[in-house]
């Protein structure tokens, strides 16, 4: 999926702004959904692709695409085949068009692009009627149970007070009960004793850890990517090897640390990270020469066997 057209991507955004509204979402509703920032999604709705790198846009995408039910290549397969507007459609005459662009999306075979089957909005809205209405049946049921308990109590009482009624008539008149034995007051007052005071206990408070955690996205060209998630300021980059090695240079948002050296046994890196997304770069002379791979000593899975000679890393750190 390329997204180099501006006239394209703004097509695209109409399309997926026009989903977004059939299925009567709010911008704020998508962005809690999607987990995509609201900001994020005024600007791919509005076209502007350019703002982001391949990588995130493509994973706001499919995050957008797939909260809206819809896949992202049959959407893309299907705009690339619609001739690129001279003006852009005015809001009625895009939900005119609704209908017919949900069918051709859903008619794109799976040749040009594999998608598992997706339900349609109609299908959604059957079943989310249906819950409902077992909800709403089993909260009448509760209701009129717990209503026929109360009255069940009351007439309960009811019936208890008319038969102690006859009772109550006939009880005679509480009378003064008298102590026949004499009561001795001491002259000396007992000794007062202090109150014991317990110790207070206080619970040492537990500190939240920092963690790191780590998983593999992609390998191509050879470049293989890492997502990496961490509450860390810091990130401590650490590569042991079997033989000798070689490293080019780092690459730390746009900032390059020049290494240039050789290694035998182990490579160690430290940077400061910065709040937010952070993408680090990292070119090696031979990969097959590295056993394990460490990021604040929790080790990195990638792909060792059947590579030889240079590999380059990227590193997309998520600092919470």
């Amino acid at each position: 999926m390329d997204f180099k057209d501006a006239r394209r991507n703004l097509q695209i955004a109409h399309f997926l702004k026009a989903l977004r509204q059939e299925q009567n979402l709010t911008m704020e509703e998508l962005s809690r959904l999607s987990q995509v920032p609201l900001v994020h999604l005024a600007s791919i709705e509005e076209g502007k692709f350019s703002r982001f790198d391949d990588f995130y846009l493509k994973l706001y995408l499919k995050k957008y695409t797939a909260t809206l039910d819809v896949d992202l290549e049959q959407l893309y397969t299907y705009a690339t085949q619609q001739p690129l507007p001279e003006v852009v459609e005015a809001p009625a005459e895009q939900k005119r068009n609704m209908t017919r662009m949900q069918a051709d999306i859903s008619s794109v075979p799976k040749s040009v692009a594999e998608t598992k089957p997706k339900r349609s909005t109609a299908t959604i809205k059957a079943a989310n009627i249906a819950q409902l209405e077992a909800k709403l049946k089993i909260k009448r049921f509760l209701v009129s149970l717990v209503l026929l308990a109360l009255v069940g109590v009351v007439i309960f009482f009811v019936i208890t007070l008319i038969r102690d009624l006859p009772n109550r008539e006939t009880e005679p008149p509480p009378q003064a009960i008298t102590n026949p034995h004499p009561i001795t007051v001491p002259t000396t007052a007992p000794a007062e004793t202090e109150p014991v005071t317990e110790p207070v206990v206080t619970e040492p408070q537990v500190m939240p850890e920092d963690t790191t955690s780590t998983s593999f996205y992609d390998h191509s060209g050879g470049v293989q990517t890492i997502m990496v998630q961490t509450t860390h300021d810091e990130l401590i980059l650490r590569f042991e090897h079997t033989g000798q090695n070689w490293f080019d240079h780092a690459n730390l948002n746009g900032v390059v640390h020049s290494i240039n050296a050789t290694y035998n046994d182990t490579f160690e890196l430290d940077f400061e990270l910065e709040s937010g997304e952070n993408r680090l770069f990292i070119r090696m002379g031979a990969l097959h020469a590295v056993s394990s791979i460490y990021i604040n000593d929790v080790e990195v899975e990638f792909i060792s066997s059947g590579i030889n000679g240079p590999q380059s890393f990227v590193f997309y750190i998520e600092v919470e």
